[in-house]
């Protein structure tokens, strides 16, 4: 069995683990909402949630996208001792940087809540800065946990990142659940700091357990290895902060709108966000280190087909999985978070408006860890800034016409612009990309989704007209549905499918490629 396949196999198992973790994720937040409505508690729950991720997320993603090349070349020049010393520099100096960020947004509290929301006033800014103040803590074990996530990678665990997910999660369903029967909501924040604790726990005993790393207090500022992951982190942790800014701005016009407008964005991105993780994260995060081999070794044209070929399995799903939710949105929205009409309402329409960039976010985010590949972090930092501008631009043009969809579809239309970019870029730099196999597969994969989602809106309104239950017709209409696109998918012969019926044969044993 080749190393593409391997790799395939481990995205299936990391795919399976993923959808466990995700659907506890939206458990979370249909247990928040059942025991504290879209208002004033789940606004400032999510604005103080939002805070340590908008701080430290910037530096967390430049951190996990450098430290893996920079640990895999020290590996490779010096050995595995020197490369973990370099860890443990890296483990050091992001602690005490944390412990800067904590100071920071301890003595500036109400000023980041403001900014991150405009529209809070009284009560609702008291509040939100209240718990803002106990989450920050989080920013602790953060910063350790992005390094040792990276490092989880490298080690090809990678179904560490789901287990800790299911840690972070199962502590704040507890907190949310204890903080009701006690009256106090605050409580939930404590346990978001707890989840976080926890994840990081998790983490290190896994490496060292399974691995032959042991931190060691370090600190060595002149390391020379120290001075490239900064400056390969620097370019994207300036493209993250863009890319985080944009949502603050999102939150920030959201807070404007109502109040419960900033709830209702929430939770419809927990559901977009929950297909993109199941579906992109899993391919990219497991296909990560083959296409850094290949970049290392100039091996061009092997990157060109691993890239397509990760573009086409995602296709494989995020296209059907857009015309799914968007055709089942409504009794999606109600299945997680049961409320009046008018919230339902809103939620549908936001979540509308965001599964719409599904396929534009997925495109970007391979383009983007392949210029990270390349060593080339200027790029995707351009590519931001212009999809920054564009939603900036359309947040203001719809917002008042569209209210919060306007927000979800504003972000979808600048990812597709951030996507083009990328991709008409990178197909310079490498002398073309397998479009045509690209536009073949995701023609075909379009055409059996939208055969699907007719009969799926079909038989989910003429199974209304019946009145019967409501969990039964959901369950007939994504069967049927899903029938429906996989003979669609067959019949068209959409290579990438094959290639997935082959791997699970092989898994189970059943029978194996010709």
């Amino acid at each position: 069995m080749n190393k593409n396949q391997n790799m395939k196999k481990s995205a299936i198992i990391l795919f399976v683990l993923m959808i466990m973790s995700k659907i506890l994720g939206l458990l979370r937040e249909s247990i928040m909402n059942h025991y504290y409505k879209p208002g004033l508690i789940t606004n400032a729950y999510t604005t103080a949630s939002s805070i340590p991720n908008f701080m430290f997320g910037i530096v967390a993603a430049g951190l996990i996208a450098t430290f893996i090349p920079i640990y895999s070349q020290i590996i490779q020049k010096e050995g595995k001792e020197r490369a973990n010393k370099f860890m443990n520099n890296a483990l050091t100096s992001i602690f005490i940087m944390t412990i800067i960020l904590l100071a920071f947004g301890l003595l500036f509290t109400e000023q980041l809540v403001k900014i991150n929301a405009a529209g809070y006033k009284g009560e609702q800014l008291a509040m939100a800065v209240d718990f803002t103040r106990v989450a920050l803590f989080a920013l602790l074990t953060n910063g350790v946990f992005s390094i040792f996530s990276g490092y989880q990678q490298y080690e090809n665990r990678f179904y560490v990142a789901p287990m800790t997910g299911f840690l972070l999660n199962g502590a704040i369903i507890s907190s949310i659940i204890i903080s009701n029967q006690v009256s106090r909501p605050i409580i939930m924040v404590y346990g978001l700091v707890l989840g976080s604790l926890l994840q990081l726990l998790f983490s290190v005993i896994i490496s060292y357990s399974q691995g032959d790393f042991r931190y060691k207090f370090t600190v060595n500022m002149k390391d020379q290895y120290i001075k490239p992951m900064m400056i390969m982190a620097l370019p994207i942790i300036f493209g993250s902060s863009i890319t985080q800014i944009n949502g603050l701005i999102d939150r920030s016009i959201a807070s404007t709108l109502g109040a419960k407008s900033v709830t209702i964005i929430n939770y419809a991105n927990r559901i977009n966000d929950a297909v993109f993780s199941l579906f992109v994260s899993s391919l990219t995060t497991v296909m990560y280190p083959a296409i850094i081999n290949q970049a290392n070794k100039k091996d061009y044209a092997g990157l060109k087909s691993t890239i397509t070929e990760i573009m086409n399995l995602t296709s494989l799903i995020v296209i059907p999985a857009t015309i799914g939710v968007t055709v089942l949105a409504n009794p999606i929205v109600t299945l997680f978070f049961k409320n009046d009409a008018d919230v339902t309402y809103y939620i549908v329409i936001a979540l509308i408006g965001a599964t719409v960039g599904l396929f534009g976010m997925s495109i970007k985010d391979i383009l983007v860890k392949t210029f990270y590949s390349l060593n080339d972090s200027k790029t995707p930092v351009f590519a931001s800034i212009v999809q920054i501008i564009v939603n900036i631009v359309l947040n203001f043009a719809l917002a008042p016409w569209l209210n919060v969809a306007g927000l979800t579809l504003a972000t979808s239309i600048s990812a597709y612009v951030g996507a083009i970019i990328l991709y008409l870029t990178l197909s310079k730099r490498l002398n073309g990309l397998k479009t045509r196999a690209l536009i073949s597969s995701v023609s075909r994969i379009s055409i059996a989704s939208l055969a699907m989602g007719l009969v799926v809106f079909g038989l989910h309104s003429y199974l209304n007209t019946l009145q019967i239950s409501f969990i039964v017709n959901l369950a007939l209409s994504v069967i049927a549905g899903g029938s429906v696109y996989v003979i669609g998918i067959w019949i068209l012969k959409v290579p990438e499918f094959y290639d997935v019926i082959y791997m699970i044969k092989d898994k189970l044993k059943i029978g194996s490629k010709a």
